[in-house]
């Protein structure tokens, strides 16, 4: 009787654990093709320190989006879609 096969790197084929990790988060996010290399190009310059990042949870994003909420000029789908013709 044979010991079963114990892998201990589940994440393999991927090359590392953290690109397994990333393309499962995409995967599971359904990123298209576009979002999937924006999202890399940024976690490439904030890994190279060519950008500063600060978010650490939902929240700090939610609370970014309710201080731009109220920066921003109100603008209703009629006005847009008026202004168009």
């Amino acid at each position: 009787m044979s010991l079963p096969i114990v892998d201990n790197e589940l994440w393999q084929p991927f090359m590392c654990r953290a690109d397994f990790e990333f393309a499962e988060l995409a995967h599971q996010a359904a990123l298209n093709k576009d979002q999937t290399n924006k999202m890399l190009v940024l976690i490439w310059q904030i890994a190279e320190g060519h950008t500063k990042f600060t978010f650490k949870s939902h929240a700090e994003v939610s609370k970014a989006w309710d201080r731009s909420a109220t920066q921003m000029t109100p603008i209703s789908y009629l006005q847009t879609y008026l202004s168009c013709y």
